[in-house]
């Protein structure tokens, strides 16, 4: 097992930790994307705040997929699952960064899963409809099994954990 930290909003730190991976322990057959800045948007909202968001939450995504993404991850017929969320169909007052995320998140879901399917990589979303961890439905080790059954599987793009 190897864990690399890194500063997702930085494409250069997010080279340099999957090499890392790679050098530790060789290339990896799966990607999950769970990055999001969940909490309430700041008041007043600003651009600036919207970019910072967008910044982790879709760019940082996208800067992890091209760094894992290489001739031998596709050989190991990789697997990448971005963690979407509800906002991005039913937007909630308060959270339109998130809203503005998830749905983007989303977008990048399709565009990358056509665009790497050719190459053998499944590209998918989990969204998650509810708060991670506010009840016992809710809890991590529940809806890790739909990543699980996703990476297993292969053949939804997309599965809502309601």
């Amino acid at each position: 097992m190897c864990t690399v930290a890194c500063d997702v909003t930085d494409a250069e730190n997010v080279k340099a930790a999957f090499a890392q991976i790679r050098t530790v322990v060789g290339t990896p057959d799966v990607l999950v994307y769970n990055v999001g800045i969940t909490s309430p948007d700041e008041q007043p909202l600003t651009e600036q705040d919207i970019i910072r968001h967008f910044k982790a939450d879709v760019v940082g995504a996208y800067s992890c997929i091209k760094a894992v993404v290489s001739d031998e991850f596709a050989e190991k017929q990789g697997v990448i699952l971005l963690t979407g969320g509800v906002a991005a169909v039913s937007p909630f007052p308060g959270y339109t960064c998130l809203a503005i995320d998830k749905a983007a998140l989303r977008g990048l879901t399709l565009a990358m899963r056509g665009e790497m399917a050719p190459r053998g990589i499944f590209v998918g979303t989990v969204m998650v409809c509810g708060v991670i961890g506010g009840n016992e439905h809710f809890a991590p080790a529940n809806i890790a099994e739909k990543y699980w059954q996703m990476y297993q599987e292969r053949k939804d793009w997309e599965v809502r954990f309601e």
